[in-house]
């Protein structure tokens, strides 16, 4: 049950937050979401839209999406100087939005990861059917689908949202004690958790993998399949994306 009291005293208090922090993560969302994008369309000749792209095309539109909808309510709260405050629904809503990105991104992350490293275990080479296009889009339509029900658990009844510190934004209902937002939280938790030991372990091995190996290095040299090792801009980006979720993403799933 949703503690009312913390609700109105949040919605209630003029805080006097600096709204630069939130223009700041808008403004840097917003330019690398854009020049994914234009990355994307310059190179889709090249790789085809195969394999990993497919994959961080839907995680450019997760992001991108859920930048547009969430940031303007968090800055309408912010311009309006904590007179404005989330309705019941709206904030619903919010948490809604957060829950189904977090997970969404997660997964899809792993997804990259692992299919790297398929590549590299079934030893495939240029004469090899290669997965089409509509297989990983699939994949992808599936992760979202999960992960759209997943968030969309507290909206069925199971838990609720809470409004949180400064009131700027929502999210499951972690301090509450009762039996659906306990359900809720460790549901959200477990698959998160589970992702993120995924993506870790199999990024690690898969990267140990083809340093030790040269052979895997020659095997997967493909022009036409940007999922090859010697694809080193991929491999950096799997990197990056894993230590970050690791680090933005565990505290909200052990918290």
């Amino acid at each position: 049950m949703r503690n009312q009291t913390v609700y109105r005293i949040l919605c209630e208090e003029k805080e006097n937050e600096s709204v630069v922090p939130v223009y700041l993560q808008l403004a840097f969302g917003a330019f690398g979401n854009i020049l994914a994008v234009i990355l994307l369309l310059a190179s889709r000749h090249e790789h085809r839209w195969q394999t990993i792209y497919v994959l961080f095309t839907g995680l450019v539109l997760v992001d991108l999406i859920h930048n547009c909808v969430c940031y303007p309510l968090v800055l309408q709260r912010y311009i309006t100087h904590f007179t404005w405050c989330f309705s019941i629904p709206m904030c619903d809503f919010y948490s809604f939005m957060e829950t189904c990105s977090h997970l969404a991104s997660g997964m899809i992350i792993g997804l990259m990861t692992i299919d790297r490293y398929l590549y590299i275990t079934r030893r495939r080479n240029q004469n090899e059917n290669n997965p089409r296009r509509r297989t990983y889009a699939c994949a992808l339509l599936i992760v979202l689908i999960f992960a759209s029900i997943i968030a969309g658990l507290q909206l069925m009844g199971l838990g609720n949202s809470q409004l949180y510190y400064p009131g700027s934004w929502c999210f499951l209902d972690f301090t509450d004690k009762t039996i659906g937002n306990r359900v809720n939280a460790t549901v959200y938790s477990v698959i998160g958790l589970c992702s993120l030991f995924v993506t870790v372990i199999v990024g690690v091995k898969t990267i140990y993998i083809i340093r030790r190996n040269p052979e895997y290095q020659a095997l997967l040299l493909d022009n036409n399949l940007v999922t090859g090792v010697y694809d080193e801009h991929v491999t950096t980006f799997l990197v990056i994306s894993m230590v970050t979720f690791l680090l933005l993403w565990s505290p909200l799933l052990v918290g």
